[in-house]
């Protein structure tokens, strides 16, 4: 069996990075390998990265403009068109 992925998703101030890192704990504890993947736009990320040591669950911030650019430009085989979409305002 691959490598599963657990999204946790819903408006601010609802305990979302809490909530991942809470499964994280768990999953690790359970013997899985886990990592918690933060969109570099959370604001709480330094009070997260500090209870994420604490607890031994290693943390990884995501660029997500970057992020999105390079797999939009692998989809269409263009960076240029995927750096144009990315940064229109719709």
């Amino acid at each position: 069996m691959g490598p599963n992925l657990f999204l946790v998703t819903g408006k601010g101030g609802v305990g979302k990075s809490l909530s991942a890192l809470s499964l994280s704990v768990f999953l690790r504890k359970q013997g899985y390998e886990a990592i918690l993947v933060t969109i570099k736009e959370n604001s709480s990320l330094k009070d997260l990265s500090q209870l994420c040591q604490a607890l031994n669950v290693p943390i990884r911030e995501l660029d997500l403009k970057p992020s999105l650019v390079d797999y939009i430009s692998r989809k269409l085989h263009s960076r240029l068109l995927a750096k144009s979409l990315v940064s229109t305002h719709f």
